[in-house]
């Protein structure tokens, strides 16, 4: 049906195939009728042609009583360019310093970075902690530009695992860049992210 009553009436069926684990393709408001989610314009809004917040957050309920852990698609490497106003009321946003397949790079470094940081930041734990996702998959992380000492990615894993102490959070990557560092474990858990998607194979 395209809704997450839709999904939702779903589950039962999922757990008889012995599926675990699903993941949402980008939720976040987005121009037209359907779409991908990958032209994100509002992050913190909740695609309402799927339903209310409120219904998403049901979905996810019903998920758990079934076992069955839910996933987010994130994009934070780019914003859609359709209905995006940001250029206009929030132009350091982006940066002229990088760029990617999808135009200016989002701005990550130096003081206004600060501020884009923080919001993508409330952002991951927003879906985590208010709506109850177990766990975010962040596309094309190559994409995030970013030379600070501290990147994003560490920033971000950092401040979900001491935020949301007690929640196993699964954190999982899309990286064309495989790096490992970003993988690494400590005493059996991961430090910053859990799992990387096999890109290679699947582009091979």
């Amino acid at each position: 049906e395209g809704t997450y009553a839709g999904v939702e009436n779903k589950l039962s069926y999922l757990k008889e195939l012995g599926v675990t684990a699903i993941e949402l393709m980008p939720l976040n408001d987005v121009p037209g009728r359907c779409n991908w989610g990958y032209d994100g314009v509002l992050l913190n809004a909740p695609n309402a042609r799927y339903g209310r917040p409120e219904d998403l957050k049901r979905l996810l309920r019903a998920a758990h009583r079934h076992n069955i852990m839910v996933y987010l698609d994130a994009v934070y490497n780019h914003f859609g360019p359709q209905l995006n106003y940001l250029h206009s009321y929030a132009e350091s946003f982006f940066t002229d310093r990088h760029s990617t397949g999808w135009g200016p790079a989002v701005n990550l470094e130096g003081k206004h970075g600060e501020l884009v940081r923080q919001f993508l930041i409330d952002n991951a734990l927003m879906w985590i902690r208010d709506y109850g996702f177990d766990g975010l998959r962040l596309d094309a992380v190559h994409a995030l530009k970013d030379n600070s000492e501290k990147h994003f990615l560490v920033e971000l894993a950092d401040t979900i695992r001491t935020r949301l102490v007690g929640r196993h959070v699964q954190l999982m990557l899309e990286n064309e860049a495989n790096q490992p560092h970003l993988l690494e474990r400590k005493a059996g858990r991961a430090r910053l992210y859990n799992a990387q998607w096999g890109d290679d194979f699947h582009n091979a």
